[in-house]
């Protein structure tokens, strides 16, 4: 199968550090048991998000068209300030595979046009037929249809209303 993500990777790390300092407590049945549930309900989480890094997006989804043909060239490295917990910020480049990996690796947002990991990213809506706009990146995946052409949502979730809204805009252009 496909490798494991950047995020899947992230929760097996903390799980296995879980499952580490659990170890040093002494070997009892009640002090054992708790550390064993906790990891595997870590597990379970793994898995799900393994699940889930299998549908991932195209790095180009979501993103600014002056990106767009840089993201689709194998060797593209992206730059950024990435998010520190502590420190100094330092530009870092990241793989083409962190764009849209939903882990937010950029303090901007800008590794994450296409999903909604990165609450101060920006969503590119194509709009075909109508006009184009951003959206930010905390209205992708929210159930709710921003983009006429429904793209910052599931497919099949929202329908394409791009024609009518060109339609609507023109009505009032002429009016």
């Amino acid at each position: 199968g496909r490798p494991p993500s950047r995020l899947a990777r992230r929760l097996l790390e903390a799980c296995t550090r879980q499952v580490s300092t659990s170890s040093t407590r002494p070997i009892a049945p009640p002090a054992m048991a708790r550390p064993v549930r906790a990891s595997r309900s870590l597990l379970l989480l793994l898995l799900l998000f393994s699940a889930n890094s299998s549908l991932s997006l195209p790095a180009t989804h979501g993103a600014d068209p002056a990106l767009r043909a840089a993201l689709g060239a194998a060797s593209y490295e992206h730059r950024c300030v990435p998010v520190l917990p502590a420190g100094r910020p330092r530009p870092e480049k990241l793989p083409r595979e962190a764009i849209n990996d939903d882990y937010c690796d950029c303090a901007d947002g800008s590794d994450e046009p296409g999903t909604s990991a990165c609450s101060n990213g920006r969503f590119y809506c194509r709009n075909t037929g109508a006009a184009p706009k951003f959206i930010t990146s905390s209205k992708v995946n929210d159930k709710f249809c921003d983009c006429c052409d429904g793209s910052d949502e599931p497919p099949s979730l929202c329908p394409d209303t791009c024609a009518s809204a060109a339609a609507a805009a023109l009505a009032a252009a002429e009016s």
